[in-house]
């Protein structure tokens, strides 16, 4: 827990033993505590932090949002069920120490925000944790098992016969990241929607939850491109607009229905993508030929990205593949939009060099040759 140390007199100098020891029973004097003082721990400390680099599930992190106390914790495995970046918690990588100091400083800092994130927390242990209601969920199952009502638990995710969206996303063999992602998807996405997932798995465990989690999945080989993937899981879509997203975006609460409203505001919007972070208030029309967003999550109106002739499955990787598709809409006389006013930190995929380079290479080909060809064609006009 982050707290406040003493200041006073000059403390007496003692040998790092006899120092070591002392920090081990203060430290270890609250074990086996009854759970009202447990509690009353938690609740007194500005923010408590979790730094371990793996969790199964990471108990401590939860006890302290049940207590609304502001959650600073690694992004270990076992905390994405209930941390959430920017909502519930603040989330930083494990092992970056000089990153969590930043986080607790900023929470200590900021009472506005820790204020939000331990009211957040606490509503998401109310509504999502409650025992005796998990508790009472799981008996009814169980008497469904014995009574051979039920084989498993039913399914929870709702599906739609006409998807307003499809999220499209391409499935490698980080099962953990696929996981986080599907669960934020299922959790924050509030039009009716559907997600499709490209299964690129070559592990039996991740190609086994890509069929299990997704809505609709479509095979591809571990060695097809990003272009080709996303076009197989286009092509499998039924939705009006779709969002391409890697494993590693992070989707917030309300993400899809504001995207939406943004493309239908802009008419000539052919792409629109959420900021990296937090807190921006404007709706921004890149200027033709700039620097391409790098966000993991583009927003599409499926009709207006067949008239561009969709993705150009010849490339390998995201960002090759993005930046095509952005020139392709600025050549059409069409805009790339992002609303800093939705967050979705998120990466393109981890791609190799050797890719990047040969992506390069077909991205100079291609448009060069457009490029002559619109001035032979300018010459022949004015000849």
């Amino acid at each position: 827990m982050a707290r406040s140390t003493g200041a006073g007199r000059e403390p007496r100098r003692s040998s790092p033993r006899r120092v070591s020891r002392t920090y081990a029973r203060r430290l270890y004097s609250g074990k086996n505590l009854a759970q009202g003082e447990l509690g009353r721990r938690y609740a007194r400390a500005r923010v408590f932090a979790v730094g371990s680099w793996f969790e199964g599930f990471c108990q401590p992190g939860l006890e302290a949002l049940a207590c609304s106390t502001p959650l600073v914790t690694t992004d270990n495995g076992g905390c994405r069920e209930y941390a959430i970046d920017g909502e519930t918690a603040l989330v930083v990588p494990p092992r970056d120490a000089p990153a969590m100091a930043e986080a607790i400083r900023r929470l200590l800092d900021d009472p506005a925000l820790a204020h939000r994130l331990a009211e957040n927390g606490l509503e998401l242990v109310a509504r999502d944790f409650d025992w005796e209601q998990r508790t009472n969920e799981f008996e009814s199952v169980l008497d469904g098992v014995c009574a051979g009502r039920a084989g498993a638990p039913p399914q929870t995710r709702q599906e739609y016969d006409h998807p307003e969206l499809s999220i499209i996303v391409r499935a490698g063999d980080d099962l953990r990241a696929t996981q986080h992602f599907m669960e934020a998807a299922r959790r924050h996405t509030d039009v009716p929607f559907e997600v499709v997932m490209v299964d690129a798995n070559t592990e039996w465990e991740a190609e086994n939850y890509a069929h299990f989690a997704a809505d609709r999945t479509v095979r591809a080989e571990a060695t097809a491109g990003y272009g080709r993937g996303v076009t197989m899981g286009l092509d499998a879509a039924r939705g009006a607009y779709a969002a391409f997203c890697t494993p590693a975006t992070a989707l917030g609460p309300e993400w899809a229905s504001r995207l939406i409203a943004t493309a239908r505001a802009y008419e000539r919007a052919a792409i629109v993508v959420p900021a990296i972070r937090a807190g921006g208030n404007e709706v921004e029309v890149l200027p033709p030929f700039s620097e391409v967003p790098a966000e993991g999550l583009y927003l599409v109106r499926v009709d207006v990205l067949a008239r561009l002739g969709g993705w150009d499955d010849r490339y390998e990787t995201a960002a090759a593949a993005n930046l095509d598709l952005c020139f392709t809409a600025w050549v059409h006389d069409l805009d790339v939009v992002r609303d800093e006013r939705v967050a979705a930190p998120g990466s393109d995929l981890d791609e190799p060099s050797p890719r990047r380079a040969g992506d390069r290479r077909r991205f100079l080909d291609k448009w060069n040759a457009s490029i002559k060809g619109r001035r032979t064609r300018a010459a022949s006009h004015r000849v």
